[in-house]
């Protein structure tokens, strides 16, 4: 079907809008084909179609989300990316109270045995080795054997109840949010772009099972066994276990500067990408349009725009993520230098045995391990935050109102639809 032809408002506000655009595409080094004769080369008015009728504004470069104004992550908010992802899974988790009591009794488990680990080298090397107790070493290592065949089979058992606990909370996310879209009104779907609704169900819901599939061995697990180290390296020698702990507040500098930082980062990110996937889907469905004016030169240019903002955006969002990990190695690895250098002059001068010198060591790393690991989860519950935060926005959009309780359900429709005297209008703007 032909397109409408232009009013003369609307080509001299085509003329406006592509002056603009050209300049912002010139800046950016990208050839601009100019229009020829009075074809239009910005804002083309959609095709008389009843699929697309005012959204195909596709070829705006300037986009509404331009014009939100962003809320920006607090600090508080951003060190706080795990507790935005537990307030909103919380309502979910009260229908799998098993599933949850099966996957903490084997992490539990789990963190006991990696505790029982390194302690029994102190009494391997200081009773069974150190003494030459042939009886103590079939013991402890009769111990450690079975151990670790119960906590095997235990962790087999509970990956199997956390891949279910998983698989159920992210099935109930994407539920809940399928019926809110069916819920809004027409008006939502005329203002807003098909890519920002889709971006929920398939950039967003992706970093959000990415945090959730990996939370009960990235994020559960570590932390109960850096508790459960500390109260060890505690036990063996509290005042190299003084210096050891220094740990903490030097690794949390780096992440206290940059997380914020990486979060809202990470959210531009989500509404950069939320756009040029809109645009894609638009130009596909414009296709007949851009053919028929020539425009591929000019939507190659404006999608060209947008994706090198959405590199460099991508840059910089990995960038500060990956440095909230890095900034913990490297101060993990300076400590343990000064750590280990003590521990091994106690144990020169006997004020510690050799079994507790390795013993600590092994616990020490043990620690580091676990901070690194649990500073690993960070950019991915960073990311999920923000797409959380994404979605949330969608589910906080008011819904249309709700029938009355008894309400009777409308018959079938027998006869033709007729519509006589009927206005319609869509919210905030003119009937």
């Amino acid at each position: 079907m032909a397109p409408k032809p232009l009013t003369p408002d609307q080509k001299i506000a085509a003329s406006a809008d592509d002056s603009e655009l050209d300049e912002k595409l010139l800046a950016q080094g990208i050839a601009v084909n100019r229009v020829i004769a009075d074809k239009p080369a910005a804002s083309l008015p959609p095709p008389d179609d009843e699929d697309d009728d005012e959204e195909d504004d596709e070829l705006e470069l300037d986009d509404d989300e331009d014009d939100e104004d962003l809320v920006v992550f607090t600090a508080k908010e951003a060190a706080g990316a795990l507790a935005t992802i537990y307030a909103f899974v919380k309502p979910l988790l009260k229908n799998y109270k098993k599933l949850l009591a099966f996957v903490g009794l084997g992490v539990v488990v789990e963190t006991l045995f990696n505790v029982i680990m390194p302690l029994s080298l102190k009494f391997l090397i200081d009773d069974a080795l150190g003494e030459e107790d042939f009886e103590a070493l079939v013991k402890i290592l009769s111990v450690l054997a079975a151990a670790g065949i119960f906590t095997s089979i235990v962790a087999v058992w509970y990956e199997r109840w956390d891949a279910r606990l998983a698989a159920a909370v992210i099935s109930d996310v994407r539920t809940r949010l399928f019926e809110h879209v069916q819920s809004l009104p027409a008006g939502y779907f005329a203002r807003t772009k098909r890519g920002e609704i889709l971006s929920r169900f398939s950039v967003d819901m992706s970093a959000f099972e990415g945090s959730v599939k990996s939370f009960a061995n990235s994020a559960a697990l570590p932390f109960l066994e850096l508790i459960a180290g500390i109260i060890l390296l505690l036990f063996l020698n509290w005042q190299l276990a003084a210096v050891a702990l220094l740990v903490f507040p030097i690794t949390l500098i780096g992440p206290r500067i940059l997380t914020p930082k990486a979060v809202q980062a990470n959210y531009e990110q989500k509404l950069n990408e939320s756009s040029l996937l809109g645009m894609v889907q638009e130009n596909i469905a414009a296709q007949a349009v851009v053919k028929a004016f020539s425009l591929q030169r000019r939507t190659l240019g404006w999608f060209t725009f947008r994706n090198d903002e959405a590199r460099r955006k991508f840059a910089s969002a990995a960038f500060l993520s990956t440095m909230v990990e890095r900034t913990v190695t490297i101060s993990v690895l300076l400590l343990h230098l000064v750590v280990l250098a003590l521990g091994a002059y106690l144990a020169t001068k006997g004020q510690i045995t050799i079994g507790t010198f390795v013993t600590f060591e092994s616990a020490f790393w043990e620690v580091s391990y676990n901070i690194a690991h649990v500073m690993h989860f960070i950019p991915v519950s960073i990311q999920s935050a923000a797409a959380v935060r994404h979605i949330q926005e969608m589910l906080d959009e008011p819904t249309r109102g709700s029938d009355r309780p008894g309400a009777p359900d409308l018959p079938r429709i027998t006869h033709d639809i007729t519509f006589d005297r009927v206005t319609f209008r869509y919210e905030g703007s003119q009937t």
